[in-house]
């Protein structure tokens, strides 16, 4: 137990040496990853929010057409639709104002 233990605080003190052993191709590998990642998520969100608009509009159709209890499950179903879009479109300010600060 105490050899595996000794070895892992060996391994934890080469650490900084295996990062600086990074090439300038692993950097730019890097690079390309986050900027796929960006552009994939830059496709995705506008779709969930388009989404969700059509999940708010579906529950105000539903509202208008219903009447009793059904009248009740749609305006829940509203009010939780514009929760989301409300939670949406903070996010969405909330990482604009981030990036523009930091100069992400």
């Amino acid at each position: 137990m105490k050899k595996y233990i000794l070895s892992l605080y060996s391994l934890l003190f080469l650490l900084p040496i295996l990062s600086f052993a990074t090439t300038k191709d692993a950097a730019t590998g890097l690079e390309k990853v986050i900027t796929t990642v960006q552009k994939l998520l830059g496709l995705i969100f506008p779709i969930i929010g388009m989404l969700a608009t059509l999940y708010f509009l579906w529950s105000l159709v539903k509202f208008l057409q219903s009447s009793g209890s059904d009248k009740e499950d749609a305006k829940q179903q509203m009010i939780w639709g514009i929760v989301i879009l409300f939670v949406m479109v903070s996010v969405w300010g909330l990482v604009g104002l981030l990036t523009t600060t930091f100069g992400l």
